[in-house]
């Protein structure tokens, strides 16, 4: 059995990272009053001022009763049990494995349990294209700001990253393919690399964090990709296609994208065959910059050029080596 009391006490100020890990968007844990991630309601939902203690959550329409720590966070976000969030966050924190048992909630295939979302006890809208899933969201939120598309290997669309600019921060929701239909919530795990068909020609990609990077990667010429969902969710992505390439892992210049960075090269040594990996770090970047703002600073040089740096970095940093195995007493 799971000792829950000493469970609580290793999550306490790691719900965010927990959280995230689930697929709850980031940005809406700020504290500030935010759209429900679950209902859409405008500026109905935040997290408590101890969030990064409890993990407490409210909204104002969806959940305002036993929503006081993280463990009732995930409940409603994931539609579960208690023993389902214990696992998760056992899991997590690599606690070993609960006793307790599981959902008894109908069996439903493994895209729709994980991203099966209800609103007021109804099942999730269904859409019939991305089109009309993206059309609803911005008769919400507004026309949006960027569109990113994830394609599987046959370059069939499954799924697309949709972002608004507000004066209040970037809104960012997902709609994704389920059993033939669109919903508006993420892809199913393991999810597909983005630019996923560009990359079976190339023996080198570089990675970066979020789509907006790796785009302007790409328009100076370099092959390159990241993982859906932000920085937490690289552990739920299919990185087996760059199984044996070699893979430059494009830091943004902050903490969050040290720790991407660390854990993208983890999962990335550990394939079969494993990648090559590097990691460059680009020079003269801002705080919380990225490859999209080294191009911006560089107005007078042309893709060639930039391609050509970037590349003659990735020539020279060192191949990370995979940890040592542990020796067996």
């Amino acid at each position: 059995m799971i000792d829950i009391e000493g469970l609580k006490a290793s999550a306490r100020g790691r719900w965010l990272d927990i959280l995230t890990a689930e697929g709850f968007p980031a940005e809406s844990l700020d504290g500030r009053g935010r759209p429900c991630p679950r209902c859409f309601g405008t500026n109905r939902f935040s997290a408590f001022k101890d969030f990064a203690e409890t993990g407490g959550v409210i909204c104002r329409k969806c959940h305002d009763e036993k929503n006081s720590d993280g463990f009732a966070t995930l409940i409603w976000w994931l539609e579960c049990d208690f023993p389902e969030a214990v696992k998760r966050v056992s899991n997590y924190l690599g606690f070993q494995s609960s006793t307790l048992s599981t959902s008894t909630q109908p069996h439903q295939t493994r895209g729709k349990r994980q991203f099966r979302r209800q609103t007021n006890g109804k099942p999730p809208v269904t859409y019939q294209t991305a089109r009309a899933a993206i059309e609803a969201l911005e008769r919400k939120l507004g026309e949006r700001s960027a569109r990113w598309d994830y394609q599987d290997a046959q370059g069939k669309l499954v799924g697309v990253i949709v972002r608004w600019d507000k004066a209040s921060g970037k809104d960012i929701r997902p709609v994704a393919l389920i059993d033939g239909q669109w919903i508006i919530g993420g892809m199913p795990e393991p999810r597909p690399l983005y630019r996923l068909p560009d990359l079976a020609s190339t023996k080198r990609v570089f990675i970066t964090e979020g789509e907006k990077a790796a785009d302007a990667a790409r328009v100076i010429g370099l092959t390159a990709t990241t993982s859906a969902h932000g920085s937490p969710s690289a552990i739920k992505t299919d990185w087996s296609p760059v199984a044996g390439k070699e893979c430059v892992i494009l830091p943004d210049h902050d903490e969050p994208g040290d720790k991407y960075a660390d854990t993208v090269a983890a999962i990335l040594l550990k394939l079969v065959p494993p990648a090559v990996v590097k990691t460059v770090r680009l020079p003269e970047l801002p705080d919380h910059g990225d490859i999209a703002d080294w191009v911006d600073a560089r107005p007078n040089a042309d893709g060639d050029e930039l391609r050509g740096q970037v590349e003659a970095m990735a020539d020279e940093a060192e191949v990370i080596q995979p940890d040592p195995p542990k020796a067996h007493i």
